[in-house]
């Protein structure tokens, strides 16, 4: 081809070279043909290798890069083109409650006292007994109210657990309570007892759940 051109392609920018090259199909007898209707995208310039060396990669021309169309709403989406949906990180405000800090610590206590020795999903129990109490119009509007009331609970203002290392997972099991984290594991459980116990009061109330060394009616 470079013969029939009549200079060294080398030296011919990358536009010349295209065209020589067509020329040089043209005078072979070769042609090419195109619907009207049809889009031809060039591609960029390619390096020419010389001697022995190996040729370049061609690289896309930026008309010919297809884009995504922009989505009508704000919707993230992944690389790859997923669509994906976010997922909050606070609990819905609905699910909070507001205690003062006295009955935060009457709440931590409660749940040290009763329940420091169970599994998580036991303490966040006991947790939601009171909670459920709360809520209720038979018992009275405050935690530490709750706690000091005859044959129920003990005297939380006596009760002193900051020494023991177990204490400040009562307030975080305490914390999460409130704040909706953690999952009622007993719904509705107004009562519970340990495993074992024998009461007559007990066995006129349903039975929601046992967990671990707890059992839990409403």
């Amino acid at each position: 081809m470079s013969s029939k051109i009549g200079v060294h392609w080398q030296a011919l920018p990358a536009v010349a070279v295209a065209t020589a090259f067509l020329f040089a199909v043209s005078d072979k007898g070769y042609s090419a043909e195109t619907d009207s209707n049809a889009m031809v995208v060039a591609a960029a310039p390619v390096t020419l290798p010389t001697g022995n060396e190996a040729p370049m990669a061609s690289t896309i021309a930026p008309d010919a890069v297809e884009t995504v169309p922009a989505r009508g709403d704000d919707t993230p989406i992944a690389p790859g083109g997923v669509v994906f949906e976010e997922t909050l990180a606070e609990a819905p405000a609905a699910n909070r409650l507001s205690l003062s800090d006295e009955d935060m610590t009457c709440l931590a206590k409660i749940i040290h006292h009763e329940s420091a020795n169970q599994p998580e999903a036991g303490q966040l129990a006991v947790a939601h007994v009171v909670l459920n109490r709360l809520a209720s119009p038979r018992f009275p509007k405050t935690v530490c109210a709750i706690a000091l009331q005859p044959r129920q609970f003990f005297n939380v203002h006596a009760y002193d657990p900051s020494g023991d290392r177990r204490w400040t997972n009562s307030q975080r099991i305490a914390r999460m309570a409130v704040e909706g984290h953690g999952d009622d594991h007993a719904p509705g459980a107004l009562f519970f007892h340990t495993a074992g116990h024998n009461s007559a009061f007990f066995r006129s109330r349903p039975r929601v759940v046992q967990i671990a060394g707890h059992v839990f009616y409403r």
